[in-house]
């Protein structure tokens, strides 16, 4: 579900400002660049290793 700015909760959210100006939760940038898809996370859901990246998943 997407807040605005202002229904965030800064205290407990890490705050990610790209180049452009877009703010973004870290939660919300880890689901947008399907972070899920190319590392595995540990219990405390920190990223912890880089997955083996199959053919599907190359752009050439």
């Amino acid at each position: 579900m997407q807040k605005s700015f202002a229904e965030v909760d800064w205290t407990s959210e890490r705050m990610i400002v790209l180049a452009c100006g877009h703010v973004y939760t870290a939660d919300s940038l880890d689901h947008l660049m399907e972070m899920k898809e190319y590392y595995e996370m540990d219990l405390t859901n920190q990223w912890v290793v880089l997955k083996t990246i199959t053919s599907h998943q190359v752009i050439l």
